[in-house]
């Protein structure tokens, strides 16, 4: 599975992410043969619409379906796909504990152990 198959089965389940996909597309140019960069995608993309959901506490049903999405990620056969959850989304979530632990209210099993990881992998927790 490369980066480009992710970003387009994510976009494929969360097509309300598609538009503000199509303003970040400037990171990458299809017509020279350049892979979308993953933890870009999610950084620039996906996290700033779920800490802006969890912060003002809207929509939390796209963040509770992003969250059991990123639980499939996460058992995925493929280990790229977990580092790129837990460098773009979960240690960016572990910047502030207060959205942290509401965040983490949200996630399933496997994306609470990944959060878990990202934070004793930069010496938060």
């Amino acid at each position: 599975m490369t980066y480009s198959e992710v970003i387009s089965n994510f976009l494929i389940s969360f097509p309300e992410f598609i538009e503000k996909a199509k303003l970040e597309e400037t990171w990458w140019n299809p017509e020279k043969g350049d892979e979308p960069l993953l933890g870009v995608f999610f950084e620039d993309v996906v996290f700033p619409q779920m800490l802006e959901s969890i912060k003002n506490k809207q929509n939390p049903e796209l963040v509770k379906r992003l969250f059991e999405y990123f639980e499939d990620l996460i058992k995925a056969p493929v280990p790229f796909i977990r580092e790129e959850l837990r460098t773009s989304i979960m240690e960016a979530f572990g910047n502030d504990k207060i959205i942290l632990r509401k965040a983490r209210d949200l996630m399933g099993p496997e994306s609470i152990k990944l959060s878990h990881e990202a934070e004793k992998s930069l010496g938060r927790e």
